[in-house]
């Protein structure tokens, strides 16, 4: 195993530093930046993406309207009374849990003001 001296004057030093430098710029110079057109392809692609991912979930909300719609006319035309029961139910429950969430939004907010 060979141990290197460590240098004694200040020349010897700054002469090793230079040559330690330059071996971390000859290390730091391999990893190339892109250039623009990669980034303008890759931003593209993930803007693609990202649209056709919207589109599918779009998809997917028109589907889950319409199956809803459905369901709610077929039950209307069948018996009315199912039907009234049903939107008092859904009526209920959507404010419920619209108090719930503004109660949980002021306990947030309490909790914050007094840390």
């Amino acid at each position: 195993m060979k141990h290197n001296k460590l240098p004694e004057t200040d020349v010897e030093w700054s002469a090793l530093f230079k040559e330690e430098l330059g071996k971390v710029d000859v290390l730091s110079n391999e990893e190339s930046i892109p250039d623009q057109t990669y980034l303008i392809t890759m931003l593209t692609e993930h803007k693609q993406k990202q649209k056709q991912a919207l589109w599918r979930e779009l998809r997917m909300l028109w589907l889950v309207a319409v199956v809803v719609l459905a369901g709610g006319l077929a039950v209307a035309m069948t018996d009315i009374s199912v039907y009234v029961m049903l939107q008092f139910v859904l009526l209920i429950g959507a404010l419920g849990g619209l108090l719930m969430r503004e109660y949980k939004l002021k306990r947030q907010r309490r909790g914050a003001s007094h840390d």
